[in-house]
């Protein structure tokens, strides 16, 4: 938590939104490290839902990552009784890079005009991989990709 926190230090953040994950565990290892963290008012699943069209107009890219692509390939979206639509990761799978690059990508976009372009790069998912927070995989980035 010690680098994580130094490592947001350095781009000058000094407060994250997450999910509820470790309950106020996390809240607290973050809080120890000068770091504010707000949960979400969001799931997840209204995330997602947001990106659809930003994805699907080429509003908002990402790179092309093997991990986050299969991460956003296998999310699952599913009409609940009532006809709210749900998306979520199979059952047993994960979908933390997904979840974090969206996140951050619709928090970003929200900030900017609806005509701007918002590209991720390498480095912030590099420094996802580096801390744990996702599986390890290639960092050589071929080109950025829109899906």
């Amino acid at each position: 938590m010690q680098e994580m926190a130094a490592l947001l230090m350095q781009y000058g953040v000094n407060s994250v939104i997450g999910d509820f994950y470790g309950a106020e565990l996390t809240v607290e290892l973050f809080t120890k490290q000068g770091i504010s963290y707000q949960r979400s008012e969001e799931s997840a699943s209204d995330i997602y839902l947001q990106a659809i069209p930003l994805f699907s107009t080429g509003k908002i890219e990402a790179p092309d990552n093997p991990v986050l692509r299969r991460e956003l390939m296998l999310l699952e979206r599913r009409t609940r009784i009532g006809g709210k639509d749900v998306i979520t990761h199979p059952s047993g799978l994960h979908d933390d890079l997904a979840n974090a690059m969206t996140g951050a990508v619709i928090a970003a976009y929200r900030t900017r005009a609806a005509s701007g372009e918002i590209v991720l790069g390498p480095s912030m998912v590099t420094a996802a991989t580096d801390y744990g927070l996702v599986d390890d995989f290639d960092h050589t980035w071929p080109e950025v990709s829109r899906w």
